[in-house]
């Protein structure tokens, strides 16, 4: 009874150690086959999405982990996928504070009959520093002349849904908000209450 005991225990201890030893590699290919994404152009999390689904079903397949509901519950939990997310988005989040440092972004508003309500706003984004000035038209004077200087802080934040925002806190506390978006045509720009186009510095 004893002999049958001990080899229960033994039966159930190998299988417990085989079953972490799988999931273990079977989240180290995960985060290896992740890592592929990480690169200085990555700039959205659609593209993150689409490899998650590639490598998930891979290492599922792999280690027949299709059938192990505790496996997929807990794999978000888990602190290496957490961590893993992390530097995901840090990257993300490192290229494209490196667009917005780059170029100058513009807001032109030539649309009234009247030169003098004339707008031109330049963002200028510089290692979490940001200002904006405003520029006008005044009688006698041919092009812009600068108006206002505004100074403050950015940072970029990154939704659940993979939204992408740039949200700026002025000196005196007011705060804007951007959406990052990339366009087919014409490059990158910022979505908000102005639609800001990136321009050469």
């Amino acid at each position: 009874m004893k002999l049958l005991k001990h080899l229960f225990l033994g039966f159930s201890l190998f299988t417990l150690i085989f079953s972490c030893s799988k999931s273990d590699k079977a989240v180290s290919d995960y985060c290896n086959c992740m890592n592929k994404v990480i690169s200085d152009s990555l700039i959205s999390t659609d593209i993150v999405n689409e490899q998650h689904v590639i490598c998930f079903d891979s290492i599922t397949n792999k280690y027949k982990l299709n059938e192990d509901t505790e496996f997929k519950e807990n794999f978000d939990s888990l602190n290496t996928i957490k961590d893993l997310k992390v530097n995901i988005n840090y990257k993300i989040s490192e290229n494209i504070d490196n667009i917005l440092q780059t170029y100058m972004w513009e807001f032109k508003d030539l649309s009234s009959l009247n030169y003098k309500t004339y707008e031109l706003r330049r963002y200028y984004f510089d290692g979490k520093m940001f200002k904006q000035e405003l520029y006008g038209m005044n009688y006698g004077i041919r092009g812009w002349e600068l108006f206002k200087t505004w100074t403050g802080i950015y940072k970029i934040e990154i939704e659940k849904n993979g939204s992408i925002y740039v949200n700026i806190t002025f000196d005196d506390n007011s705060n804007d908000i951007f959406k990052f978006r990339k366009s087919k045509k014409d490059g990158f720009y910022l979505d908000g209450k102005r639609t800001l186009w990136q321009e050469k510095k």
